[in-house]
């Protein structure tokens, strides 16, 4: 594993978007259609990026120097204040199966630790579940998504 998980720099700002992207187009398209991830691609700017990295923490995966995976952590807006959400979860679909995913969950659940945080909420894509699902996060409200094409998945850390 050739690869270093660091905070979010403005630097990685246009490799992130483009992961984002292809991630969209290349792996949710099979279960949400062309029309809604063109539409979820065109929300992820440059300025909306700025804005996570401020109002949120972001971790960025590098391999010699190239992103290759992305995390953000948030508070639970519909949670109660102990708990947490990670958003914004993807590693470029080349280095799938490599570990990256699951050291960026890790370094997530790390940082909401240090927060005393003591559970994670995770809105999934339905192809993710079975990754989260490994990691020791299950179903909130099933396994069925919801209108938005959401599985939402949650793990106590405590």
């Amino acid at each position: 594993m050739n690869y270093e998980i660091v905070e979010y720099n403005s630097i990685y700002c246009n490799e992130i978007i483009s992961l984002i992207v292809r991630n969209l187009m290349d792996v949710n398209i099979k279960d949400y259609g062309i029309e809604k991830m063109r539409e979820h691609a065109s929300k992820f700017t440059p300025q909306v990026l700025e804005n996570y990295s401020e109002n949120s923490k972001m971790y960025v995966a590098l391999e010699n120097g190239k992103v290759v995976g992305t995390l953000r952590i948030d508070k639970n807006q519909n949670g109660n204040q102990d708990d947490y959400v990670l958003l914004t979860v993807f590693v470029l679909p080349d280095c799938f199966n490599r570990g990256i995913g699951t050291k960026l969950v890790s370094t997530g659940e790390n940082y909401v630790k240090t927060l005393n945080g003591k559970s994670i909420t995770i809105p999934s894509s339905v192809d993710a579940c079975k990754f989260y699902e490994k990691l020791g996060y299950f179903y909130v409200n099933g396994n069925n998504p919801d209108k938005d094409g959401v599985v939402l998945m949650r793990k106590d850390l405590i």
